[in-house]
């Protein structure tokens, strides 16, 4: 077995997965090609292996676009006939080391929300993966609003978007802000907000800026300064639609 037998297979076997060269412990499974007869013989490393190969690097490994992340969530869904939590990620990864982390698909797609939201647009718009579809979960809190990419340079934290109210005479006028602050009390959510405001409902989130933001974007137009609003109460009901995002 010499070295362009070597270079042969792994172009041949990351042509069948979609012009992706294969991480090396699942290129072993696939081909019987164990890592001594290459690795310190041939290349120091996989990656210089797959660099001779013709792909610059595991792509996988840098950070794949956007399309390629969904691809790799449609199959793992159709996989699990379920839509992947993070320990499925894990564990996919850890079976195949070419697989994304958790974290790539954190950073590149955002909250899980969004997560649902993008891979339904996907693969609404890509036939060969509608099967999968009515795997998602469904719902009004299951991504229905993310259809568009997100900003994936915005760090993500926890915390809570809240709408709260204060009334001026017969005047009501509305604020969306985020906090993380928050205590249990008899069963029930105690927020320490920065004003006197009467809290009409709070969404849970693991993007508090994230989510804060898409509210002012969608009252944009009822903004009065700030982050004050003055809503309708239909725009008051559709944010309280939402107990998580």
């Amino acid at each position: 077995m010499d070295k362009h037998w070597i270079i042969s297979e792994i172009r041949r076997t990351a042509s069948e997965n979609d012009g992706v060269p294969l991480g090396v412990k699942k290129f072993q499974k696939i081909t019987g090609i164990s890592t001594n007869r290459f690795l310190g013989k041939y290349w120091r490393t996989w990656a210089e292996a797959l660099n001779e190969a013709g792909f610059s690097e595991n792509k996988f490994n840098t950070g794949r676009d956007i399309d390629f992340l969904l691809v790799c969530l449609a199959k793992l869904t159709r996989t699990l006939r379920r839509f992947p939590a993070a320990v499925d990620i894990k564990l996919a990864r850890r079976d195949d080391s070419a697989f994304p982390s958790v974290d790539s698909f954190d950073r590149r797609l955002g909250t899980q929300s969004r997560k649902i939201g993008l891979i339904k647009k996907y693969v609404t718009e890509h036939e060969e993966y509608a099967d999968i579809l009515e795997l998602l979960p469904q719902g009004k809190n299951a991504g229905d609003t993310f259809d568009q990419y997100p900003d994936t340079n915005v760090k993500t934290k926890d915390g809570f978007v809240y709408l709260g109210m204060l009334k001026i005479d017969t005047k009501k006028r509305y604020k969306i802000g985020k906090t993380n602050f928050v205590e249990r009390r008899h069963s029930e959510l105690s927020f320490q907000l920065p004003e006197k405001l009467e809290l009409v409902h709070y969404i849970r989130t693991d993007d508090m800026t994230g989510i804060e933001s898409y509210w002012h974007k969608r009252f944009a137009d009822k903004n009065t300064n700030g982050e004050w609003f003055d809503l309708s109460s239909d725009e008051v009901r559709a944010f309280k639609l939402r107990k998580f995002m």
